[in-house]
């Protein structure tokens, strides 16, 4: 469903907070990293979303092998998971063909990351999965506010904070075009 609301930047936001490997011990509840990785890659191809190349490839399973009790309750874990799989993509497919579902836009992710290079927060986009877009965009490209110029962390600073404002002036767009107040 994350990939169905925020597209390619839930690639992007997976990548960034798990790849390769959080170093934690595999949990029972999920299965591994890049069996998550595969089924995020699955589901992009089927939604018609960019995969970044070699996307797989950048995450790492736990090296620690579980007990045998665990490696049997995980092998049932995940064959259950993947045989769930094309089912789960079907019912997300139904929930985002509703109308009423948001749809991505290319167009305002691409006019948030022109705000963005320019160092202003970005108007007129009122849904947040855009914005989010846009701001990956910009984290990915390093001639946007480059680090050499500034530093990196400061990079990702001034980025972090020109979504934040863009959010915000979401926000403000939408609180005035909903009151009665003009």
């Amino acid at each position: 469903m994350g990939l169905r609301l925020f597209g390619e930047g839930y690639l992007h936001s997976f990548e960034y907070l798990i790849a390769p490997f959080t170093g934690e011990m595999r949990s029972r509840d999920y299965p591994d990293m890049r069996t998550r990785a595969e089924f995020l890659e699955r589901a992009a191809i089927k939604f018609s979303i960019s995969v970044p190349e070699g996307y797989v490839q950048n995450f790492e399973d736990s090296s620690e092998m579980p007990d045998p009790t665990d490696e049997f309750i995980l092998q049932a874990s995940d064959a259950a998971t993947r045989a769930s799989v094309d089912y789960i993509l079907s019912l997300t497919q139904t929930i985002s063909d509703d109308p009423e579902f948001r749809s991505l836009s290319d167009e305002k992710a691409c006019a948030c990351l022109g705000c963005i290079k320019i160092g202003m927060p970005a108007e007129h986009i009122d849904y947040i999965g855009d914005i989010i877009n846009g701001g990956w965009a910009a984290y990915r490209d390093e001639t946007i506010i480059p680090a050499n110029a500034i530093g990196e962390r400061r990079r990702v600073d001034v980025l972090n904070e020109l979504l934040l404002k863009t959010i915000e002036v979401s926000e403000f767009e939408a609180r005035r075009r909903d009151s009665k107040c003009y």
